[in-house]
């Protein structure tokens, strides 16, 4: 009903028929289509309840047209749909002028009344259903078939409550147990409710010995005014506490019950007084029918949903409301007959209604099946240039239908294949109902058929963008995400610039489809047979294009990298280079008689730990190393256990380096006694070991500063251990000890009052010639040729520090590997200065360890003011520290003790330039 594109309004007759369509499409979708009813209440208003009430309805709502419009268009076709259907029927069968007029009066009172005060206690959609049916029923049920009229009182109850399961979510589970207790609650309140009317109505019962008789029959006022109490009575309980259970206020329902059981009463009490065949008698015998079955049911629904869900409160409602009407339809109906086998019909219809989702499709099924085949046939001979009838298949207006409809997926392929973007939207709509098995079953065929098109290495490259609609069947889902995340890999494979790594991406591709064809294989799937040839064709056109790949990777193949970052080098990686001097002024000190304690000093990552490692390797075999890494010992608690470490990681090398088998020292250790004991125990068992063999142990604690902190920060006192340390360097002659560390013995008084006599020796950065051999000649036959200002350029760089050079190198290698093969193995000095951001960020604890660890925060401050001038550049003494005068010359002794920056003629510079670089960002 919106205006046409000339801005002209609508004429009345438009929007009447709008009005009409619109209704129309409601009631239908309310009763067959709950999904579509659903989306057209969220467009509405996301707020409402897909089974909301009229008392749901706020102020704001009702300014809403949209809103006002459904409720006007569910009642007013509810009406007309009634009337239409009872005044066509009547005048099919003959029916007189008198009859029309009851039959109409009747049903329309029945229907406009139900209508209502559904609407009102329980739900407004299925109110105008209720009303719809209740109506027509009644209407034709009376007056003629007045001792059958409980076929359409139970079979509307009976629909009712299968449309409002379907309109209502909840996440009630039926258990058995709930189940009961919902039964059980419904019989009580169906008890309550028949005693409340027996009491009510005790007088209609008594009089006249038993057998009441309405209408003319009884003019006594006593009893009118006592069917009218009565029924305002119990009209006014039911509806309250409907409203009171479902959450309306206590004030608004009890006004709401008391105006709708006033207005019930003085309906009963009109109606006992009118001439049985008169159209006012019916009239009134509609609206108090409509009234009561509608209270009825809304408090039992009311009960039982809450209790057991959807389904028991369905069945409790319109049984229950139902049976309890019986006893009184002999008072209400004049000459109305009761019998138990009425009873059984009612509940016999009720049931029928209640489970007309079920057995409807299955006798309708015939019939749309022929419509569906016609609908697929004029589609066959009309697409691609005629339009399609498929929008009419009756998958999209009967949503219920669990069986499925046969050439749904032939019809859907069928407009697939024509009309693709249209099927999308249509295909859209079903996977989310009942039918999403041919949406299924289509998105396999045309994925088949998209996948079985790609015959080259490009077109399976590209595959993995496409998106599959909706849910698929587990193992077809798997198959189909498989597939995308290789086309994904092969994607990313044909990017990279090495022939080697292309191959090596599209290897691995290779092997995964060869795992999926095994499974295709293996599996029994109807769609295993459609999908295997597909996988074998991507299969074969991997490997075609691996075998023209193969002579490109035979020159293309990687370097492989040989510089370590981060981690010591160990004696097998054969990359140790350098420290000459440093060895030579070692075995010097240790050959001597009386061999003092030495203590490596440098910062760190200068490749301490890799001198300790490598020297069993350069030192003669009658030293045996034991190496100690004191972090390892981290978290001991007692000397006991730190002794027992101490000899563990001792017997450990010496077995690994000189594969010599000392006593292990585990019970030794943990015995009750004096651990310190049981240690010089075990050392003068492994001293008479070294005199056999005539050599020496070289023990060597690594981060000796890590020992430090175990022996300060637990309970234990230290003076025992630094004994031990003062005993094993004066009085055992075959045990040399060395410690390496970031700190002196300076900076550690209680460790040098023990250790007077150590011999320092600073571990700084390499000779310039063994830097470029780092640099160039890592290990034998390395193929990558350094341009010799490249060489330089990295010499600039690090100031030959062993770490940063191999970190520099490792990242050349690698950024070379990514070039083309021409310029694959020339390092120029462009290339360093590409890397050098990547040897920043990969190398950045490298850095922060500096800032964090080794230096004062006064320090750092100063770095980055220096940093900040730019290369090379020196800074006066003066100028410095009025950049950062708090703690300067504490903060000025802290870099120079840690080289990282050097006094010049004109001032101060830092030593290595990559440092420089990491402060100035």
């Amino acid at each position: 009903m919106t205006p046409d594109p000339a801005g002209e309004k609508p004429s009345a007759w438009e929007q009447i028929k709008g009005h009409i369509i619109s209704g129309f499409s409601a009631l239908f979708s309310i009763a067959y289509q709950p999904a579509a009813w659903q989306r057209r209440i969220s467009q509405i208003s996301p707020r409402l309840r897909q089974d909301f009430s009229l008392l749901d309805l706020s102020p704001t709502d009702w300014k809403q047209p949209a809103i006002r419009n459904l409720v006007f268009q569910l009642y007013a076709l509810s009406t007309f749909m009634v009337l239409l259907v009872l005044f066509t029927t009547r005048i099919v069968r003959g029916a007189s002028p008198l009859q029309i007029c009851q039959s109409l009066v009747f049903g329309w009172a029945s229907q406009a009344t139900a209508s209502l005060v559904f609407g009102i206690v329980a739900s407004v959609p299925a109110g105008a259903v209720f009303g719809l049916v209740f109506g027509v029923g009644m209407g034709l049920f009376v007056p003629g078939n007045i001792q059958e009229i409980y076929f359409p009182i139970g079979f509307s109850l009976g629909f009712t409550g299968s449309v409002l399961v379907n309109l209502t979510s909840t996440n009630i589970k039926n258990s058995f147990f709930k189940t009961l207790r919902a039964f059980l609650t419904t019989v009580s309140v169906a008890g309550l409710i028949y005693l409340a009317g027996v009491l009510a109505f005790k007088g209609a019962f008594d009089y006249d010995a038993g057998t009441p008789k309405l209408g003319v029959n009884v003019p006594e006022m006593s009893f009118r005014l006592e069917m009218a109490f009565g029924s305002a009575l119990i009209l006014s309980l039911i509806i309250s506490l409907t409203l009171i259970l479902r959450g309306q206020k206590i004030k608004w329902g009890l006004f709401i019950s008391s105006l709708l059981g006033l207005s019930g009463g003085v309906v009963y009490f009109i109606y006992s007084s009118l001439p049985g065949q008169s159209p006012a008698f019916f009239l009134f015998g509609g609206l108090g029918g409509g009234n009561m079955f509608s209270a009825l049911f809304g408090i039992i629904w009311a009960v039982t949903l809450p209790l057991a869900g959807r389904w028991p409160g369905a069945t409790a409602a319109a049984l229950a409301s139902g049976l309890i009407w019986f006893p009184f339809h002999s008072i209400i109906i004049a000459n109305f007959e009761y019998s138990p086998l009425k009873v059984v019909h009612l509940i016999i219809v009720t049931i029928a209604g209640l489970t007309r989702n079920y057995w409807r499709p299955l006798i309708f099924y015939p019939f749309f099946l022929l419509w569906n085949r016609l609908l697929y046939l004029y589609d066959y001979h009309n697409l691609p240039h005629g339009r399609s009838l498929f929008k009419y298949h009756a998958a999209f207006w009967i949503e219920m239908q669990y069986l499925p409809w046969l050439e749904l997926d032939a019809h859907l392929l069928l407009l697939a294949e024509h009309r693709p973007v249209e099927a999308q939207s249509f295909m859209r709509i079903l996977a989310s109902g009942r039918q999403r098995w041919a949406t299924q079953i289509v998105q396999l065929e045309l994925a088949a058929r998209r996948l079985e098109k790609c015959q080259t290495i490009t077109q399976i490259s590209q595959e993995h963008t496409t998106r599959w609609l909706g849910e698929l069947p587990g193992f077809a889902s798997d198959l189909l995400n498989n597939l995308a995340q290789i086309s994904q890999d092969i994607f990313t494979a044909l990017k990279q610039n090495s022939a080697y790594h292309k191959r090596l991406a599209l290897g691995l591709a290779q092997e995964r489809l060869q795992m999926i064809e095994r499974d295709l294989m293996l599996s029994n799937a109807p769609y295993a047979v459609r999908f295997s040839p597909i996988v074998v064709q991507w299969e074969k056109t991997v490997k075609d294009f691996l075998e023209n790949l193969a002579e490109l990777v035979v020159q293309d193949k990687p370097l492989q990298n040989p510089y370590i970052c981060g981690t010591p080098i160990t004696p097998e990686q054969h990359i140790f280079v350098g420290r000459a001097d440093i060895i030579a002024r070692i075995e010097r000190l240790l050959l001597e008689p009386a061999s003092p304690p030495l203590l490596i000093y440098g910062q760190r990552r200068m490749g301490k730990t890799s001198l300790l490692l490598n020297l069993g390797r350069i030192l003669p075999s009658s030293f045996i190393p034991m190496f100690v890494d004191c972090q390892g010992l981290s978290g001991v608690e007692s000397y006991a256990f730190l002794l027992l470490g101490l000899a563990r990681q001792m017997t450990r090398t010496a077995l690994k380096q000189r594969n010599l088998n000392l006593p292990t020292p585990d019970e030794m250790m943990q015995a009750a006694g004096d651990p310190f004991s049981s240690f010089q125990l075990w050392l003068d068992e492994i001293e008479r070991i070294l005199s056999e063999r005539n050599a020496k142990a070289l023990i060597m604690f690594d981060e000796f500063e890590a020992l430090d902190s175990i022996l300060r920060n637990r309970a234990m006192q230290p003076e025992p251990f630094f004994s031990l340390l003062r005993n094993l360097t004066q009085h055992r002659q075959r045990f040399r000890v060395l410690f390496a560390g970031s700190h002196t013995l300076d900076e550690w008084a209680h460790w040098s009052a023990y250790l007077v006599n150590a011999q320092v020796i600073k571990i700084s950065y390499l000779e310039r010639s063994e830097a470029l051999q780092l640099i160039e000649k890592p290990v034998p036959q390395f193929p990558l040729t350094y341009h010799p200002c490249a060489s330089q350029s990295i010499l600039a760089l690090t100031s030959a520090h062993p770490h940063l050079i191999q970190q520099i190198c490792f990242e050349l290698v690698e950024y070379k590997n990514e070039q083309p093969p021409g310029s694959q193995m020339l390092v120029q000095e462009d290339d360093v200065e590409q890397t050098v951001p990547r040897a920043l960020k990969s190398g950045s604890m490298f850095f922060m360890d500096i800032q964090n660890n080794q230096i004062i925060p006064q320090a750092a401050s100063l770095l980055r003011t220096l940093a900040a001038l730019g290369p090379n550049a020196i800074i006066h003494h003066t100028a410095w520290k009025s950049s950062c005068p708090d703690q300067f010359e504490e903060a000025l002794a802290n870099l120079l003790q840690r080289d990282l920056v050097e006094q010049t003629d004109g001032g101060y510079r830092f030593q290595i330039e990559m440092v420089r670089r990491w402060f100035s960002s």
